[in-house]
C-alpha cells in the first residue's frame, strides 16, 4: 500500500510538469514528497543510532539481551539492536503529511486523509507489535516524529502565521448627540 502511494505520488508529481491542470498541484506534492521521505529516513536514522533491542530479542520474553530503556540505551557499551522507533509503521504515519496537502488543495477532506494514514499506520503498528517486534511506544514515537515533520514542513513552506490579516471590527454607524 505504502508503494502504491508512493508510485502514485511520484508518478503525478512527474506530470505536473506536462499537464498544466496539474501545475497549482505540484507545490503541495513535492512538499508531501519531502515530508514522506524526510520522516521516513528520521526514523530509519533513529533506529540505527538509538540502540534499542526489540521485544523479542530481550530476556523476558524469551531472548538474550537485557532490557535497557531508551535514553539509557544510547550510552550502552553492549549492542542491543535497531527497533527503535518502530519502521514499518513509520512507512504508513509518514503520510499524516496527508493531512496538510489536503489543507492546501481540499481543505473540507483533510481529516479523511488524517484518518486514513493514522489507520493504515496503526494496522502496520499492530501487525509488529503482536509478532513481538516492536513496544507500543516504537510506534508512537514514529507517528509523533511523522506529525512534527510534516508540521514544520508545511510551516516552513507556507508559514501560516504570516498569512492572517489583523481582525476589524465594524461598528454600525452611530449618531453623535450633544449632551
Amino acid at each position: 500500500m505504502v508503494t502504491l502511494l508512493s508510485l502514485t505520488l511520484l508518478f503525478t508529481l512527474a506530470l505536473s510538469f506536462i499537464k498544466a491542470s496539474l501545475k497549482p498541484w505540484r507545490k503541495d506534492l513535492l512538499l508531501l514528497l519531502a515530508n514522506v521521505a524526510i520522516s521516513i529516513l528520521l526514523v530509519r536514522f533513529a533506529k540505527e543510532y538509538t540502540n534499542v533491542s526489540c521485544p523479542w530479542d530481550i530476556l523476558q520474553f524469551g531472548g538474550s539481551k537485557p532490557w535497557i530503556p531508551f535514553p539509557n540505551s544510547l550510552f550502552s557499551p553492549m549492542d542491543l539492536g535497531q527497533c527503535f522507533p518502530g519502521g514499518h509503521s513509520s512507512g504508513a504515519f509518514a503520510w499524516v503529511a496527508l493531512y496538510y496537502f489536503a489543507l492546501h488543495q481540499m481543505p473540507s477532506k483533510r481529516f479523511r486523509f488524517l484518518s486514513f494514514a493514522v489507520i493504515l499506520g496503526i494496522v502496520f503498528a499492530v501487525c509488529q507489535e503482536l509478532r513481538g517486534a516492536h513496544f507500543l511506544t516504537h510506534d508512537l514515537t514514529s507517528l509523533l516524529l511523522s506529525w512534527v515533520i510534516a508540521t514544520l514542513g508545511y510551516g516552513v513552506v507556507y508559514r501560516p502565521w504570516r498569512q492572517r490579516q489583523p481582525s476589524t471590527i465594524e461598528l454600525p454607524n452611530t449618531v453623535a448627540m450633544r449632551v
